[in-house]
């Protein structure tokens, strides 16, 4: 058996892709097994491509914005107030969900935070940039 870069099917979420990857195929029959390192890069490949085909971050987006922020994954978890249980998860292949993919956008992404705030006063019909409302502070036992 020798290690060889293949397509491979993969089902995620009921849906099915292709996705290159390495695995051990026999030279003889063609019968490919993944060791337990290849089922990693095969798991996040798959979830990877998951994640394109839904316009959503991938593995390596995440890191990237982790890294360029110079956050640990703790750290990131705290900035995203997020465990890092999920931050690891993402990181390892697991696909967040919509609602986080938004948040790790707005968060890390001054383009994005542009585009959406943009949206955002548009749909609230406010020209130019949005700025917080002043509230006031109810002071207490004061009359």
């Amino acid at each position: 058996m020798s290690a060889i870069e293949t397509q491979m099917a993969a089902t995620v979420r009921g849906e099915c892709f292709s996705v290159v990857c390495t695995a051990m195929v026999c030279g003889r029959c063609g019968f490919q097994v993944l060791n337990p390192e290849q089922t990693e890069a095969y798991s996040r490949a798959s979830a990877d491509a998951y994640r394109l085909e839904h316009g959503q971050l991938t593995t390596a987006q995440i890191r990237g914005y982790r890294e360029r922020l110079g956050m640990s994954q703790q750290t990131f978890a705290e900035y995203l107030r997020a465990g890092v249980a999920s931050v690891k998860r993402w990181e390892a292949g697991q696909i967040q969900d919509e609602a986080m993919d938004e948040l790790i956008r707005v968060k890390c992404d001054p383009d994005y935070c542009t585009k959406t705030m943009g949206e955002l006063a548009a749909i609230c019909g406010v020209a130019g940039n949005l700025r917080p409302a002043k509230t006031t502070t109810p002071t207490r036992g004061r009359r």
